[in-house]
């Protein structure tokens, strides 16, 4: 199956990663408004499919191992707002819109230990599942293995 006709059935499968997934706004808790990835808004941003999932595996390179060592590591300031810094734009460039919205709200240099403390939960939450949706994305459709 080829580009066009593979995101299409992509995005008609139902899952975390399919446009139409995400909870209604009335269940979502704070800072997780959006959908989890906006595929759609990815491609358009980089230009074609094949870019993207470039970037995104790149994304997901760079970010997988980092989030078990996170769940370790004891709530550091600097570290998540760094973190979070780094992941607003970035997160929104590739259509990650909750974890952009949970990035942007995380940012906050005035927050107190307790809110730094809450703020790395959501944010460790969010970037499992944004990595989450990313692997089945890249990955192949079942029934699609090379023969």
């Amino acid at each position: 199956m080829e580009g066009r006709a593979m995101l299409q059935q992509y995005l008609a499968s139902p899952g975390p990663h399919s446009l139409d997934a995400a909870p209604s706004a009335s269940r979502q808790p704070a800072g997780l408004d959006g959908l989890v990835m906006n595929i759609v808004h990815g491609v358009a941003v980089c230009g074609d499919e094949n870019a993207y999932r470039r970037i995104l595996h790149q994304f997901l390179e760079r970010y997988r191992a980092g989030v078990a060592e996170w769940r370790s590591a004891p709530a550091d300031r600097g570290l998540v707002l760094d973190l979070a810094h780094q992941l607003k734009s970035v997160a929104s460039y590739l259509g990650l819109e909750r974890l952009a919205a949970t990035a942007h709200e995380v940012d906050d240099p005035d927050a107190s230990l307790e809110q730094i403390e809450l703020a790395w939960q959501r944010l460790q939450a969010t970037m499992t599942e944004a990595l989450a949706a990313i692997a089945a994305f890249l990955s192949p459709p079942p029934g699609d293995s090379p023969g």
